[in-house]
């Protein structure tokens, strides 16, 4: 299962934001649904809201069997809607694509090796691996080939890679300095874990192709591939070593909705934050409309 969350850090305050996203990598209920981010579509509409979004992915490491299909599905739908909106503010901001652009290539620098091979998302991008207590118990081969493919699909989409468990604090409080930092540009731990025996920690911009090396496959398994880029090598050879479970997809559902969330002050704070953006949503196209007018108004007095 995967869940994509969006955080637009401006419209709530540092312990809110953090407080919503923390049940959502603690509580989900597993499924074989990927949740569809066209529910956002109301609220990606500005160069300001696309400019501050964030987008964590979170994957059940437990269920190797939908992994790839899971996390395939989810990164084309978010990469669809964030250059669709970009596209469409085109017009009101012609620089936008460009100005996202430098600012995600600085965690790569100009003189990254991988520089001709990565595609990153034009939004920061946090993937965060859930119940890594269940598999830490998995046998190695497995977890090398979990670890070494999510490094990949990571690196490539200049993403963030967090592994997670609720039953350990250490872990916890890693998930939690992460979300403040994706959600508020809080500092951000330099701590890098890359180890497959161990919980991944890797920063995006961090990692390197040569580092990872290539799938965990023998060379007779390896030459029956027949792939013409990299993220198809992977997907072949993922899906050869724990084939892929078709998986269903779902309309998202705002999780600060659902019952299961239900924060009292959290949600008050949120509601207030919600009135006094529409409040000011609806005073800028006054002053937009105000504007447009006066200016006809003179177009008419010269003509």
């Amino acid at each position: 299962m995967c869940e994509c969350v969006v955080c637009v850090p401006e419209y709530l305050g540092r312990a809110a934001t953090v407080a919503i996203l923390e049940p959502l990598v603690d509580n989900w209920a597993p499924s074989h649904k990927i949740k569809e981010v066209t529910g956002f579509e109301c609220d990606i509409t500005t160069s300001f809201v696309v400019s501050n979004l964030s987008v964590i992915l979170v994957l059940d490491l437990s269920k190797p069997e939908e992994l790839w299909t899971t996390l395939e599905v989810a990164l084309k739908q978010v990469t669809q809607r964030v250059n669709q909106v970009v596209s469409e503010l085109k017009s009101s901001d012609p620089q936008l694509a460009q100005k996202l652009k430098q600012r995600r290539w600085k965690k790569f620098g100009e003189d990254h090796p991988d520089k001709d091979l990565l595609d990153p998302l034009p939004v920061p991008l946090l993937i965060i691996g859930t119940k890594y207590d269940v598999f830490q118990d998995f046998d190695s081969e497995k977890k090398k080939m979990v670890c070494k493919t999510l490094r990949f699909v990571s690196h490539i989409n200049g993403a963030s890679l967090q592994f997670y468990s609720s039953k350990s604090d250490a872990l916890v409080n890693k998930v939690r300095q992460l979300l403040s930092h994706f959600a508020h540009g809080a500092a951000a731990s330099h701590t890098m874990s890359m180890d497959y025996t161990k919980p991944l920690t890797v920063p995006a911009g961090s990692d390197a192709l040569g580092q990872i090396g290539v799938p965990s496959l023998s060379s007779g398994e390896l030459g029956k591939i027949n792939a013409r880029v990299p993220l198809e090598l992977w997907k072949q050879a993922y899906g050869g070593f724990f084939p892929q479970i078709s998986v269903k997809s779902e309309k998202f559902e705002d999780p600060c909705k659902d019952p299961k969330y239900l924060e009292p002050a959290v949600d008050s704070m949120r509601a207030q934050k919600e009135e006094d953006l529409e409040r000011y949503r609806k005073e800028r196209e006054k002053k937009a409309r105000d504007l447009a007018r006066q200016q006809g108004q003179m177009v008419s007095s010269k003509t």
